[in-house]
């Protein structure tokens, strides 16, 4: 993968984690209203993904 999508990767990981950790503070009662749809996945999944992200920018940016 190149720079900019790697950058871009990234960005998208950090998008998914704010709205999940908007979905699981806010009451159930607004467009967050799924009770079965796992926000913990997501941040967990979108975590998990922004490390390998920032490995292979390392890996990208060295070399």
């Amino acid at each position: 993968m190149s720079y900019e999508t790697t950058l871009a990767g990234m960005g998208i990981c950090i998008v998914l984690i704010l709205v999940s950790w908007a979905a699981q503070r806010r009451p159930r009662r607004d467009i967050f209203r799924v009770p079965w749809f796992p926000w913990n996945a997501v941040m967990l999944l979108s975590l998990i993904l922004f490390v390998l992200m920032a490995a292979n920018l390392l890996s990208v940016w060295r070399g």
